[in-house]
């Protein structure tokens, strides 16, 4: 069943908590196997970043190729091409988090990451946003900058503490995390 706004509100409050470093954070976070298939519903909460994304994207494409006449098809693909970059991801972490050493710890970590995903990337349209209303101002793409810092620095303290203060590994995760947007950026545009 779909966690509750007032659910997800607590969930999100825990990961305020762990970027804040405090430990109390944990206990907001359901780290149980039901928290854990729960904690993807932070994607269906995700579904008015991705169709603004998406419809960025395809106002963009009208742009560039003003002939072209994008359908649904365009949002089709842009769906799930979404969808296999994040399990794609997801699942090659899983399958390194043994190897790692932290295979058991990678639940705690995936709670955190999707709760934490959800509202960062809710932050992160903000400059998409400006953007549009201010698109020769280099305002937005500042703003993006220090917001994928401030990212970095809230997912290692979020990732330390999850991962039991393995700051290795955190390090490693948040590297990965980086490469494989570049990644999908340069499969996909």
């Amino acid at each position: 069943m779909i966690p509750s706004l007032d659910e997800v509100g607590h969930y999100l409050r825990g990961v305020w908590l762990l970027v804040r470093n405090d430990p109390a954070g944990m206990q907001y976070l359901d780290f149980s196997n039901r928290g854990f298939w729960r904690s993807f519903w932070a994607y269906f909460y995700l579904l008015p970043v991705y169709i603004y994304s998406w419809v960025d994207q395809y106002n963009a494409y009208c742009i560039e190729y003003p002939d072209a006449s994008p359908n649904l098809g365009f949002f089709l693909r842009e769906a799930v091409q979404s969808a296999l970059v994040i399990a794609s991801f997801l699942a090659l972490l899983a399958l390194l988090s043994r190897p790692l050493g932290f295979s058991h710890r990678f639940g705690h970590w995936l709670i955190a990451s999707n709760w934490y995903g959800l509202a960062f990337s809710y932050v992160l349209t903000a400059p998409q946003v400006l953007h549009r209303f201010t698109p020769d101002s280099p305002l937005p793409a500042l703003l993006t900058f220090t917001l994928i810092l401030f990212s970095i620095w809230a997912s290692f303290r979020i990732y330390r503490r999850v991962l039991a203060d393995n700051v290795p590994v955190a390090i490693f995760i948040i590297a990965m995390e980086f490469g494989w947007v570049f990644l999908a950026y340069y499969l996909f545009g």
